[in-house]
C-alpha cells in the first residue's frame, strides 16, 4: 500500500503513467503475496464481525489510498468506470490471477511461454483498463 500511496502522491507523474504504475503494482502485489489472493473478497463478502474487519483494516486503507487517483482518471477519460470503487474491485479481480495461472495460459496458447506470463497479463490489465480520452466533436 505504501508504493501505491507514493504512485498516488507524485504531483511530477502524469496521471496516465501513474494510474499505469499504480496497476502494475497491485499485479505486483498479487504476485508477490498468493496468499492475498480473493482473501478479501472472500472475507469481507459476509456479514460477520469478520468481515467488517477484514473490510476496515484492508479494503478501505487500500482503496482510500488510489481513490482520488482513480477519480482523476475517470474525470480524464482515461479509465471508463462511473466511480472509483467499481474500477477498484475490476482491478484486484484481474489481477488476482490463482498461482497455476501461467500453467493453464501455457497449456490454452503453448506459444506463451510461463515465465513471461505475469508480465503480459500486467501489460494486458493496463491496456485494457486504461483508454486514451475521447475525442469531442469541434
Amino acid at each position: 500500500m505504501a508504493e501505491v500511496a507514493e504512485i498516488a502522491a507524485d504531483e511530477h507523474m502524469s496521471l496516465k503513467t501513474g494510474l499505469r504504475d499504480v496497476i502494475a503494482c497491485v499485479v505486483a502485489f498479487y504476485v508477490k503475496h498468493p496468499e492475498a489472493r480473493d482473501f478479501v473478497t472472500r472475507h469481507a463478502a459476509d456479514s460477520s464481525e469478520r468481515a467488517l474487519f477484514v473490510a476496515d483494516r484492508l479494503l478501505k486503507p487500500a482503496y482510500a489510498t488510489c481513490r482520488a487517483l482513480f477519480a482523476a482518471g475517470i474525470e480524464a477519460g482515461l479509465i471508463r468506470s462511473k466511480h472509483p470503487a467499481l474500477f477498484f474491485a475490476l482491478l484486484n479481480s484481474a489481477a488476482s490471477q490463482p498461482a497455476g495461472f501461467p500453467a493453464l495460459l501455457n497449456r490454452l496458447a503453448p506459444e506463451i511461454q510461463r515465465e513471461a506470463a505475469r508480465a503480459l497479463m500486467t501489460d494486458t490489465i493496463v491496456a485494457t483498463l486504461l483508454h486514451e480520452p475521447a475525442q469531442t466533436a469541434s
